[in-house]
């Protein structure tokens, strides 16, 4: 590969690291958000049980995006890092 093409990938890496840790951001975010609703609704008298186990069900898939994201951002670091860094 020339220099050209390994610069190109390493570019290409770095943004992809930038764009995946947004996303992990984002989720964490949601997550957050989807808890503090959860905690709102276990408080009132009457909780809506069907609504609160489906938020719980979005926060567990989050989390296991959220785990996958980190997984493979760390990845693309640990490349980046052996590959791209001067």
């Amino acid at each position: 590969m020339t220099q050209t093409g390994i610069r190109s990938a390493c570019t290409m890496m770095k943004e992809a690291i930038e764009y995946i840790q947004q996303q992990i951001e984002s989720k964490l975010d949601h997550i957050g958000f989807l808890r503090e609703r959860i905690a709102e609704l276990q408080g009132r008298p009457q909780p809506d049980l069907q609504l609160i186990a489906s938020l719980e069900e979005r926060t567990e898939l989050l989390e296991r995006e959220l785990e996958s994201d980190i997984s493979q951002r760390d990845a693309y670091q640990n490349e980046y890092s052996a590959h791209c860094v001067e």
